[in-house]
């Protein structure tokens, strides 16, 4: 869409980059308040938006019965503990890394571990409920920006895609029960969230074993530990590669079929697939160590501790070499 058709429109339009004209490849719509992205899989023009919200109209209301049990399940699964347990663990081990170079002495317990992990079950059941009390006020805002939508669907799939963020609650990955209990139009959520719970999962086309698949797995493990500083240097490469991949905005089908058929240039993708899926692989581990190592610095100081540092830190530099060497993809893929 050019700039003149933007600004009719859309509300305040230099709030937007809208890149979704007739000769790009991406098809969406940055927030420059926020920094999302969004339309990054379904690239959607705007009368498309408008039929959507037109059908999110009535079902904003009419989806809330079947929302208001799912949630209510929710709760008697006691997901919030293991969900609570889970992050209070990651927080541990983040801190425990970081006094293991500063200072070990300083680092937490495992006493101060079930105090954390009290706390964090006690927030995550409060947040449970309170979203459950307050989810007729979602409903009644679903719908009113789907209205807004209809005229203006730039802000409208932004403010829709807000409501129902703020008022969903941690399932996980993308599942039948995490769709329907929390999101009613995925489509409208910014690529942020898209590629955290991996909604990619919930298309018909989608396959683990894509370039795009596997990036994200990898985007994905590396934000998880983005505290960490070794993880710094290799998200920021990933997420570079991620600019230049044209499969990320793509069906998976197509890439499946650029890649059996000789006729297409296509030297590398699978060296490339395997690649992401070794990295993804070897920081994992990499991560697993890295906690043994903060333990036995912590709890069992000595010289071979030093030395594994070391040897870790030279194995994640190794990594981000290789990473590096993949270039960019649109060369050897496109």
């Amino acid at each position: 869409m050019s700039t003149v058709a933007r600004k009719q429109f859309t509300c305040c339009p230099q709030f937007w980059d809208d890149q979704r004209s007739e000769s790009s490849e991406k098809g969406v719509v940055d927030c420059l308040l926020t920094g999302d992205r969004h339309g990054s899989v379904t690239r959607d023009k705007n009368n498309n938006i408008r039929l959507k919200m037109l059908a999110l109209f009535p079902g904003s209301m009419a989806i809330y019965p079947v929302q208001t049990a799912l949630r209510i399940g929710h709760l008697f699964s006691k997901h919030w503990i293991r969900q609570g347990t889970e992050e209070a663990t990651k927080d541990w081990k983040a801190t425990r890394r970081t006094f293991a170079v500063t200072d070990p002495s300083r680092a937490p317990d495992r006493a101060q571990l079930q105090k954390q992990v009290a706390l964090r079950c006690i927030y995550r059941l409060s947040e449970a409920v309170a979203k459950l009390i307050t989810l007729p006020i979602a409903a009644v805002l679903a719908t009113l920006a789907s209205l807004i939508g209809i005229v203006d669907p730039v802000l409208g799939r932004f403010l829709y895609g807000w409501v129902e963020e703020t008022w969903s609650v941690d399932l996980g990955e993308w599942s039948a029960f995490n769709n329907f209990a929390n999101f009613i139009a995925p489509c409208m959520l910014p690529q942020r969230v898209v590629d955290k719970l991996n909604f990619y999962k919930a298309w018909p086309d989608y396959d683990p074993n894509t370039i795009r698949a596997r990036i994200v797995a990898l985007f994905n493990l590396l934000t998880a530990n983005s505290d960490y500083n070794q993880a710094a240097p290799l998200l920021e490469q990933v997420r570079n590669f991620r600019k230049t991949v044209r499969t990320i905005t793509l069906s998976d089908q197509e890439e499946i079929e650029h890649a059996q058929n000789p006729l297409k240039s296509q030297v590398g993708l699978i060296e490339i697939r395997d690649l992401i899926q070794e990295l993804t692989e070897s920081y994992s581990n990499y991560m697993t160590l890295a906690d043994q190592l903060a333990d036995q610095k912590i709890d069992h100081p000595s010289e071979r501790s030093e030395e594994l540092s070391k040897q870790l830190e030279a194995h994640i530099a190794t990594m981000q070499l290789r990473f590096a060497t993949l270039g960019n993809p649109r060369d050897r893929i496109c």
